[in-house]
């Protein structure tokens, strides 16, 4: 439903404002890179992209009307 299809894209927001503000949280901070930073930024983008992707698969079976919204 449309509720859902909302809901998805607000996570997938906020998946992608969590990743940003980690970038320029490091962006910030002076100091080199640690692996372990490294790789909490790799998973919030890895978060958002795979959010993405679920959301534009989902609002691509609802214009092709496979999926009727009510």
């Amino acid at each position: 439903d449309a509720a859902s299809l909302q809901k998805l894209a607000v996570l997938t927001s906020a998946a992608r404002a969590k990743w940003v503000a980690e970038s320029l949280r490091l962006a910030h901070s002076g100091s080199p890179v640690t692996p372990d930073q490294v790789a909490r930024l790799t998973s919030a983008r890895t978060a958002y992209d795979e959010l993405a992707e679920a959301y534009e698969a989902l609002r691509r079976i609802v214009e092709r009307g496979y999926v009727a919204l009510k």
